[in-house]
């Protein structure tokens, strides 16, 4: 058993000025403060081996083994100041600048704050004297905006020196000791994400049709990431502000009004976006890293995979020809073949390495239509990914024909005396399997995201029984997916900025039908 007790405050303290001068002039001016504080503490013990359980939790001392009992307690706190000037002259141009200061205590003592600027500036051009108020573009506006923000999500205490308790046995006696669990780093310090954007908003034929168009470029600095250091130090990895990359592309909005009628109406949304990521610089010492199944390179988008390329398999006869290649110290027929990237005539996994795939997608898009025909209503949104890659690492696991664990169904296709004509390897007790292009796939895929079907029964025909208003609907959700992707979803995967599109044991995004009533009285 054990027990949670858990406590926030925010508080917020703000400031605001409004005047109008000369009717057009508008300003408004906010500035304030914010504090807020989170706190937890759990507490858990137990006991096993009752004689009875009829009184569950509630006489632990009546087991006869008695388990460790645990403790834990965290807090963290932010402080911020904030300030703001929004200006408009005759609702035409607009102006905006804002500036704020954050001081977290996840942070090193030397670098707790953080300073974040920005600025906006637009123009409704369509209300001008001069546009035309008749013509086929009846509304336009253009943007620009500047700023900076900043992230603080790294957990607590990753700045400090911390111990974690361990348990030896000196003797017969169990004794308690502790060993460092993380170097600290007081230079620990926010992540800053500069970002430009530069936009319009364009109506056409009274706003029937509109067009979004918004190219942003964002530079992040000073990236919060595990980085692996020599195992001299006592510690794998340790979190610190590395490195630069950026963030550049074009997002496209259209809305049409299709048809509009009395009994009639259908609408369609579209929106697609490009994005274009790249790391812009690592450390002065080198420009590039190697961590797990990944590579963080200068000149090349974060989430791209690094691993061997595979070859086919082993045919017999080429067991001194190409056994070099399986990375086997004893190969045998069937076994898995290996690009020799390095040219060296063997393979090794460490060596002939190189890049495989990359998590991010050439684009994201989504289409939603919404349909009403009198009282009848139909919605539904496609949603969809292209062009990114995805480690099944499922699959990878799966491929171990050991016979020590369950497998995919491509063990029914593997090498075998009776099953000659296959590039699927012999069944092996080798516990393991390299990493390669076999285990990476087209993550691209088309969503029937949701789909809803209404009735709002008649006003006239609800009167009678009180009842001012009642829809009728039903909802689906991920009810279609079309993918070359041989894992149970394409959309889900684990990992961090680093290490994306990874298909690890993530339970896949469930397939769900809904019905319900809306009354109104």
């Amino acid at each position: 058993m054990g027990t949670l007790s858990t406590y926030s405050w925010l508080n917020k303290n703000t400031l605001n000025y409004l005047t109008t001068i000369q009717e057009k002039h508008n300003l408004n001016i906010l500035g304030g403060f914010t504090q807020q504080e989170y706190k937890a503490e759990t507490l858990s013990a137990g006991s096993q081996n009752f004689v009875s359980d009829d009184l569950t939790y509630n006489s632990l001392q009546a087991g006869s083994v008695i388990t460790t009992p645990g403790s834990a307690s965290q807090s963290w706190a932010l402080l911020s100041y904030l300030g703001r000037i929004n200006y408009n002259y005759d609702d035409r141009y607009f102006a905006s600048v804002s500036f704020r200061a954050d001081g977290s205590s996840r942070f090193g003592k030397n670098n707790k704050w953080g300073y974040f600027p920005s600025a906006a500036l637009s123009w409704r051009a369509s209300d001008e004297s001069f546009f035309p108020q008749n013509g086929k573009v009846s509304d336009l506006k253009v943007m620009v905006s500047c700023g900076a923000t900043g992230n603080q999500e790294i957990g607590l205490y990753q700045s400090l020196s911390t111990l974690t308790s361990v348990r030896y046995l000196i003797g017969d006696s169990p004794v308690i000791g502790f060993t460092p669990d993380r170097i600290a780093n007081d230079d620990l310090g926010w992540e800053t994400t500069y970002q430009f954007d530069a936009g319009v908003d364009v109506g056409f034929f009274r706003d029937r049709l509109s067009l979004t168009l918004d190219f942003y470029y964002k530079k992040t600095t000073d990236l919060l990431l595990s980085v692996e250091i020599p195992w001299t130090s006592g510690h794998a990895t340790s979190l610190q502000n590395f490195g630069s990359v950026e963030n550049k592309g074009l997002e496209v909005g259209l809305h049409s009004e299709n048809i509009q009628q009395k009994d009639w109406n259908w609408s369609t949304d579209f929106n697609i976006s490009f994005n274009r990521n790249k790391v812009l610089s690592i450390n002065a010492e080198s420009d590039s890293y190697i961590s797990g199944n990944y590579i963080v390179q200068v000149g090349k988008p974060l989430g791209s995979f690094y691993g061997s390329v595979t070859d086919g398999v082993l045919q017999a006869g080429e067991e001194e020809s190409k056994g070099a290649l399986t990375g086997k110290t004893n190969p045998q027929a069937w076994d898995r073949l290996y690009k020799d990237l390095d040219g060296d005539g063997t393979f090794s996994n460490a060596a002939d390495r190189t890049l495989i795939g990359n998590a991010q997608p050439d684009f994201i898009f989504g289409l939603t239509n919404t349909i009403r025909w009198k009282s009848l209503d139909l919605s539904f949104l496609l949603q969809g990914s292209y062009g990114n890659d995805i480690i099944n690492t499922n699959q990878q696991n799966l491929e171990l024909f050991t016979d020590q664990q369950n497998a995919s169904g491509v063990a029914r296709n593997r090498w075998s005396p009776e099953n000659t004509h296959t590039d699927v390897p012999r069944a092996s007790s080798d516990p393991s399997n390299f990493f390669s292009s076999r285990f990476v796939e087209d993550g691209s895929y088309l969503r029937l995201k949701t789909l809803t079907m209404g009735w709002n029964i008649p006003e006239k025909s609800l009167r009678q029984i009180g009842i001012a208003g009642l829809r009728i609907y039903a909802t689906g959700q991920n009810l279609l997916t079309w993918t070359r992707y041989s894992g149970f979803d394409p959309e889900v995967t684990s990992g961090s900025n680093v290490s994306p599109g990874n298909d690890s044991g993530i339970y896949p995004t469930s397939r769900s039908v809904s019905f319900g009533a809306r009354v109104t009285f």
